[in-house]
């Protein structure tokens, strides 16, 4: 009796239509081209042809054959569960995921950000201190020598006639030479400090230091397997992975980023802190979007 449950299983696998047999019938029968099939599901009419043709090595992840055919089945009115029974029978084949070397995203803590900045503005006001100091110093009116001044009120004493001046006549001379009183004039006049702020123009040194810090940060959060594609602004592919449940990445570039995303309600998305809304498709589950576009 077991002996012809097994011919007879046997027998069905033999005479059971393959996979691309039945979802070519199936749509032969709807009318539908696979233009008009790719289409309805949002994808690329060569992947209609891939699955029809049982052509699953095209496809970068068992994930999305599965995917694929479920939608194609569903579209057509195929029996889903039975043809991804099949598929599991006949093809599936246990991939281990790619090893891609991508980048490392460099973080910079914000507490480094913000003594880098401390060290510029120090080194700013240094320059501008030392700049006043040098024009104060060319601008000064030179002293006169005490020594002049001393031999000056000698020569006066020396002139006068003793017989002829008086003891308190002599007294202002004499406490005018021991007493010499010189004139200073202010380091900086007024006019020189408009001249200064006007060669280091301090605000547009912070401005511009404060700009190359990097801006531009995405933040990704997974609650199920999926997919993920990131490229910035020049075109570089910054992530090509399969992700898993509680895996997270931190990418760091130059903005618009492009991201393509096999499942996207299983990701949360922040772009430099904010969270971004994702319009998925209702059919493949799938997302592509650009984040970061001014």
């Amino acid at each position: 009796m077991e002996v012809n449950q097994e011919v007879s299983g046997m027998i069905d696998e033999l005479v059971r239509e393959s996979i691309g047999e039945q979802l070519r019938k199936a749509r032969e029968k709807k009318g539908l081209s696979t233009s008009a099939a790719a289409d309805s599901l949002r994808i690329m009419a060569y992947q209609i042809e891939a699955l029809e043709q049982e052509n699953f090595s095209c496809f970068k992840a068992d994930v999305f054959i599965r995917s694929y055919l479920r939608n194609y089945a569903q579209l057509l009115g195929v029996d889903t569960q039975a043809l991804l029974a099949q598929y599991q029978q006949e093809h599936f084949v246990e991939r281990a995921a790619p090893i891609i070397n991508r980048p490392k995203p460099v973080h910079l803590p914000c507490k480094k950000r913000y003594l880098g900045i401390v060290a510029v503005l120090v080194v700013i006001v240094g320059l501008w201190l030392d700049n006043r100091e040098q024009a104060a110093s060319d601008n000064a009116p030179a002293a006169t020598p005490l020594a002049e001044i001393e031999d000056a009120g000698l020569n006066a004493n020396a002139q006068v006639q003793p017989n002829e001046a008086s003891d308190a006549a002599l007294a202002p001379v004499n406490s005018a030479a021991e007493n010499p009183v010189v004139a200073v004039e202010p380091l900086l006049t007024a006019e020189a400090e408009p001249a200064i702020a006007a060669e280091l123009d301090v605000d547009s040194i912070i401005a511009e230091a404060v700009s190359v810090l990097p801006e531009h940060q995405l933040e990704l959060n997974f609650s199920a397997e999926c997919w993920v594609e990131i490229k910035d602004a020049e075109g570089k592919t910054l992530v090509a992975d399969l992700k898993r449940k509680g895996d997270q990445v931190l990418v760091e570039g130059a903005a618009p980023f492009n991201i393509i995303l096999g499942y996207a309600p299983a990701v949360a998305l922040r772009y430099n802190g904010e969270a971004v809304e994702i319009n998925t498709n209702t059919r493949t589950q799938a997302a592509r979007l650009v984040v970061g576009r001014s």
